[in-house]
């Protein structure tokens, strides 16, 4: 990732849509989660979000408004 991408984590949206990228590198959806967090925490210091299930329900609730 460039650092215009990496700074577009921000937005939840953008972080889903990295995680959608990143699934096919890995065997669950948690691993793909937690690839694309330690991006993130790497560049910004911390985590988005406190775990895959805080994660995931940001994500069920935004995919579905769609």
């Amino acid at each position: 990732m460039n650092e215009k991408q990496i700074r577009g984590l921000i937005e939840p949206r953008n972080f889903i849509a990295a995680w959608f990228a990143e699934l096919p590198k890995h065997d669950t959806y948690e691993k793909a989660y937690e690839a694309i967090e330690d991006v993130y925490s790497d560049f910004f210091g911390k985590r988005k979000y406190s775990d895959y299930n805080s994660f995931r329900n940001v994500r069920d609730r935004i995919t579905k408004r769609k």
